[in-house]
C-alpha cells in the first residue's frame, strides 16, 4: 500500500520553507507456512514484511532441560511439558519402588494392583 503525506521543510525561526509530497509505502504482510503440527519459530523479514514461520511435528522434537521432579506433585494445567513428563516419571518411580519394597517384605504376593499410587494385595 502506498499513500503521499506532505512533508515540510522549516528554517530555524520555524517559518516553513518549503512544502513538498513525499510517498510512504507499506508493504503487504505475507506468511509463508512450515510443515508440521508445532510452531517452532516465526521470523519478519524487515524489507519486504513478510514473515516465514517454521514448524517440525511433535514426535521429532527434543525435549530441553528436562529432569525428573523433585516430588511427585499432581500435573497443573500451566505445567510445561518438560515438567508435566518429570513428574510423570517420578511417580513411575514412586510406584515401581513401592512395588519391589511390597515384594521384597512379603514373597507370597502373587498379584498386585495399582490404585492412587498405592499397592493392594490381591488374594490369589
Amino acid at each position: 500500500m502506498q499513500f503521499a503525506v506532505p512533508y515540510l521543510a522549516a528554517d530555524e525561526a520555524g517559518h516553513v520553507t518549503s512544502l513538498s509530497e513525499t510517498t510512504i509505502t507499506i508493504p503487504s504482510i505475507s506468511l509463508t507456512n512450515g510443515t508440521g503440527n508445532v510452531v517452532t519459530g516465526l521470523s519478519l523479514n524487515t524489507t519486504n514484511g513478510a514473515f516465514t514461520e517454521t514448524k517440525a511435528n511433535i514426535g521429532t522434537l527434543s525435549l530441553i532441560d528436562y529432569s525428573v521432579a523433585e516430588t511427585s506433585a499432581a500435573l497443573m494445567a500451566n505445567d510445561t511439558l518438560n515438567t508435566a513428563l518429570g513428574k510423570l516419571e517420578k511417580r513411575l518411580t514412586v510406584i515401581e519402588s513401592d512395588y519391589l519394597k511390597a515384594a521384597a517384605l512379603n514373597p507370597y504376593i502373587t498379584k498386585t494392583a495399582v490404585a492412587d499410587t498405592y499397592l493392594t494385595k490381591i488374594d490369589a
